[in-house]
C-alpha cells in the first residue's frame, strides 16, 4: 500500500552513471516540486564499478527525498527496477532510465494522463535513433515478444512511464520466471494510455550491453515466456541488495 505522504515515487536503474548521477536528481526535484511537495527518488545502483554508489550515497546524507539501494553485484535493469518498485510508497510511480535520455521534465506530461482514468502511462518515443545494426535486432526481439505474449511491443516503447501502485502491487506478487517491466505492466494494467514525448538522444552514453549481452537477454526474457523456460538452464531471476541508505522518510 502507498504512504499517504508520498503522491509519486520515481524509479531509477543505475549503472555506471556517476556522470549523471547529480543533474538527474537536480532535475527531478525541480520537475517533481512543480506537481507535488510529496515525492520520492528511488536510485538502484546495479553493481556499478564507477563512483555511482559513493555519490548516491553522499547525496542521501542530505536530501531527504532520496533512497538508495545498491546490489551485491550487476543483475541487470530489470532486477533493479523491480527492487526499487518494492520500496515505493508513492501512489503514482515513475520509472526512467537515468541517462537523461528520458527527460524527467516531460514527467509533468505523462502526470497530466492520470487524470484520464488510465493506470499505465508510457512514454512513446516520437523516433529511433539506434544505430542500423541495434534497430534490426531489436525490430526482431520485439516481434517475437510480441508474438509470444499477446502484446504489441515496439522500439518507440521504453520502461519510461508513469504507474498506478495497484499496478506495480500486482506485479510484484506475481510469481514470474523472468521479471521484464513493460511486459508486467501491460499484463495488470486495466487502461493504458501511450503518450509520445521529447527523447534526448544527444545524452546517450556509451550502452553498457553488448552485441552478445543484448542477444543474449533477448534470448532469456522470449524462452522465459515459452514451455521451453522449464527445460532450459535458465536460472529464476532474483538479487541481493547489499546496501538500502536514506537519510530519513521523505516529507
Amino acid at each position: 500500500m502507498p504512504d499517504k505522504q508520498i503522491h509519486i515515487s520515481v524509479v531509477s536503474p543505475v549503472y555506471l552513471g556517476e556522470g549523471v548521477i547529480i543533474p538527474l536528481v537536480e532535475k527531478l526535484h525541480h520537475t517533481l516540486k512543480q506537481i507535488t511537495a510529496s515525492y520520492e527518488i528511488i536510485l538502484v545502483d546495479d553493481g556499478s564499478t564507477d563512483r555511482s554508489w559513493e555519490i548516491i550515497s553522499a547525496r542521501c546524507d542530505s536530501d531527504t527525498h532520496l533512497t538508495g539501494i545498491r546490489f551485491s553485484r550487476n543483475y541487470g535493469q530489470h532486477p533493479a527496477i523491480k527492487a526499487g518498485l518494492a520500496q515505493c510508497k508513492g501512489e503514482w510511480i515513475v520509472v526512467m532510465d537515468c541517462d537523461l535520455q528520458d527527460p524527467p521534465e516531460e514527467i509533468g506530461l505523462l502526470y497530466a494522463q492520470t487524470k484520464t482514468g488510465a493506470d499505465a502511462i508510457f512514454a512513446l518515443r516520437k523516433k529511433s535513433w539506434q544505430p542500423f545494426i541495434k534497430k534490426m535486432y531489436s525490430f526482431l526481439f520485439y516481434k517475437l515478444l510480441s508474438l509470444f505474449t499477446g502484446y504489441r511491443f515496439d522500439m518507440c516503447t521504453t520502461n519510461f512511464g508513469i504507474y498506478h501502485y495497484s499496478v506495480v502491487e500486482k506485479a510484484l506478487h506475481e510469481k514470474q520466471k523472468y521479471f521484464l517491466f513493460p511486459l508486467a505492466m501491460r499484463r495488470f494494467s486495466k487502461r493504458s494510455l501511450f503518450v509520445p514525448v521529447r527523447f534526448e538522444p544527444d545524452q546517450l552514453r556509451k550502452t553498457a550491453y553488448t552485441f552478445s549481452k543484448a542477444l543474449k537477454l533477448a534470448w532469456t526474457i522470449i524462452i522465459s515466456q515459452t514451455f521451453l523456460y522449464r527445460r532450459s538452464k535458465i536460472k529464476h531471476q532474483d538479487y541481493i541488495i547489499s546496501e538500502l541508505k536514506q537519510h530519513h522518510d521523505p516529507i
